[in-house]
């Protein structure tokens, strides 16, 4: 009876002996898929780190979890069960066979991790493979390939079917006749199994590692399928020019573009911004190296969807920036700032168009480029359970920091953003504004030569804004360094620029210091003009008898008029008048003597005049 058991649960654990070492697969795969999906892959490949020792650590820690779960499985069922199989089988096959199938578990992982974008997907592959793949597996060896029927080659493409069948085979000969206790015992199919489970392993990580480079992703740039012959072909040769691209070409892309799209582009644009086109166009190569950031023709297509037509985000940018500039890219929602930012960054892929960062071209020298730069992105891309230290520590070491100068950048990057006190508070204790200043201090870590920071200030109440203002004040005063800044807010732009570039329908459309746009487009000055109130009017009826209020509010727009005959009425409600007064012809003298004198006569309470804002030229540019 006892031997009647000990075979039944031998043939059940030809099933459950290898299922429950198969689980693990959804966990790899969900783990690499979610941080893909949440962007901190992206983020860790933009602040410089290399994607050979991303795999490297996921590959180690995910094979050491593995590992983990086989000592504590195979202890519970040799030394706590007492289960025959465990016991009479020769350790150090059922050790290759756990070694081949950890390494196949997070090859696997990594294999299904390229094609798969939202981690929902992921756990469902995952469950599947793992799962049904096993039960497939072993309703095959029972019902098509028992023995002595040997299984088919095609079954031994996938690592399960495989891992499986030396279960079976082990299974059975544990049943009817004895444990494999000797590794030489074993027989001819299940050594092809065992080798077919390593080759699989290194086929499926070398198919991996390769695709993750060339497929395209939600998220950052694909290589060319060639790329790894780069270092084989020679570089005057035309296949190094279709691979690695071209600055001949890419500087071309202006002049075959569409004509009639080039007109368009060419009237939506100023002379301010014609001439950064001219001047960018007529810089040398070796002159991209004095300019943190130059755009040529950066151009970017998303392609139709359900139908549509294809959104051309961003149409043809030409811009250079200095280093000591904080420059400002002003814009609607949808004009392109951020897929422009995304595209220098290496997010997204240029449709056309090249750019220079810290003399680096992004086309071909990418991950250079990303050495070089700091990203604040436009939301909090945090681990919730690091602090502030340690998030500082990681990209600073990404960026390749020596050990001896960690501890001192670290620190001097919360002392920047005003967070000395929160270096070892985790980030999900943080409340809205700290999280956006560690953002701020992990775009500086490391001296980064370029820094984008993309609406660092959105959502935050008006204290907090104020502090990440004087925070980037201090961070401008840097002359080592140029910071990108993209904003809604108009006040925001005009107190921390050295220049902005206004970006509407994936045009530049003007770019300059905030007085030349103010003079070229608010449209000269703002002449406010207050009256009495009509309760105070009403008072002196009884004093200086009947006081037409209507009639006084026309003789104010009278004498306006007639002491400023260009000048535009805006706005008008309750007595109070906004004009808008061109430069041409305007005598600020006058205006003083005469509004002084006729002050008391039209019951004026009040009167100002002021430059426009630039929020009147914001307005009336992407109108």
């Amino acid at each position: 009876m006892d031997v009647e058991i000990e075979r039944i649960i031998n043939i059940i654990g030809m099933a459950v002996f290898p299922a429950c070492l198969a689980i693990a697969l959804p966990v790899f795969i969900y783990n690499l898929v979610l941080e893909k999906e949440s962007k901190l892959l992206e983020t860790m490949k933009v602040n410089g780190m290399k994607m050979q020792y991303y795999w490297l650590v996921n590959f180690t820690f995910n094979l050491a979890l593995f590992f983990v779960t086989v000592v504590v499985y195979w202890v519970t069922a040799r030394w706590v069960f007492r289960m025959n199989f465990f016991i009479s089988t020769d350790w150090r096959l059922l050790g290759l066979i756990y070694i081949g199938w950890g390494l196949c578990q997070v090859s696997l992982a990594f294999f299904f991790s390229v094609f798969i974008n939202n981690s929902q997907t992921a756990s469902i592959i995952g469950y599947t493979m793992s799962i049904w793949a096993c039960t497939i597996a072993f309703t095959m060896n029972l019902c098509v390939w028992c023995k002595p029927t040997q299984m088919e080659w095609f079954a031994y493409l996938l690592p399960n079917f495989p891992y499986m069948r030396m279960f079976y085979n082990m299974a059975l000969d544990c049943a009817y006749s004895t444990c494999i206790s000797d590794i030489n015992k074993v027989d001819s199919e299940t050594w092809n199994c065992l080798v077919a489970l390593y080759v699989g392993a290194f086929a499926y990580l070398g198919m991996a590692l390769y695709l993750n480079e060339v497929i395209p992703q939600p998220y950052g740039v694909p290589k060319h399928p060639l790329f790894c012959l780069r270092k084989y072909i020679n570089k005057s040769s035309p296949l190094y020019s279709r691979i690695y691209g071209s600055q001949e070409v890419s500087e071309q892309n202006y002049q075959s573009m569409d004509p009639h799209e080039k007109i368009k582009i060419n009237s939506q644009e100023d002379e301010d911004s014609k001439r950064e086109r001219k001047e960018v166009h007529s810089l040398r190569p070796s002159a991209y190296v004095d300019y943190p950031v130059i755009a040529k023709d950066i151009r970017k297509v998303y392609p139709s969807v359900n139908g549509r037509e294809p959104k051309v985000a961003n149409k043809s940018i030409c811009l250079k920036i200095h280093t000591g500039e904080l420059f400002g890219l002003l814009g609607p929602n949808g004009a392109g700032k951020t897929t422009f930012i995304s595209m220098l960054t290496g997010m997204y892929q240029p449709t056309s168009g090249n750019a220079w960062l810290a003399g680096y071209d992004i086309q071909t020298r990418l991950e250079l480029v990303q050495l070089q730069i700091g990203v604040c992105p436009q939301f909090d891309i945090l681990w919730s359970d690091l602090t502030c230290k340690e998030h500082l520590l990681f990209y600073a070491r990404l960026k390749g920091v020596a050990p001896d100068q960690e501890e001192g950048m670290v620190k001097k990057a919360l002392k920047e953003v005003q967070l000395e006190q929160e270096g070892d508070t985790l980030t999900k204790a943080l409340p809205l504004g700290m999280k956006r200043r560690l953002s701020i201090a992990i775009s500086l870590v490391a001296k980064p030569k370029v820094v984008f920071l993309d609406e660092p200030t959105t959502g935050l109440d008006p204290e907090t804004r104020r502090q990440l203002w004087n925070i980037l004040q201090d961070c401008k005063n840097d002359k080592s360094r140029a910071i990108v800044l993209t904003t809604h807010s108009m006040e925001e732009a005009d107190v921390l620029c050295s220049r902005i570039g206004i970006v509407s329908d994936g045009v530049l459309k003007c770019i300059g210091t905030q007085v030349r746009l103010k003079n070229l487009y608010g449209g000269g000055y703002h002449l406010f003009v207050n009256c009495q109130k009509a309760k105070y009017l009403k008072s002196l009826q009884h004093s200086a008898g009947a006081i037409d209020i209507e009639t006084l509010y026309e003789n104010v727009t009278a004498f306006v008029q007639q002491l400023l005959p260009t000048s535009i009425l805006l706005r008008s409600f309750n007595g109070n008048f906004v004009y808008q007064i061109p430069m041409a012809g305007f005598n600020a003298e006058k205006l003083f003597v005469e509004m002084e004198r006729g002050k008391e006569r039209l019951h004026i309470a009040d009167w100002g005049i002021s430059q426009c804002s630039l929020e009147d030229v914001f307005t009336r540019i992407c109108q």
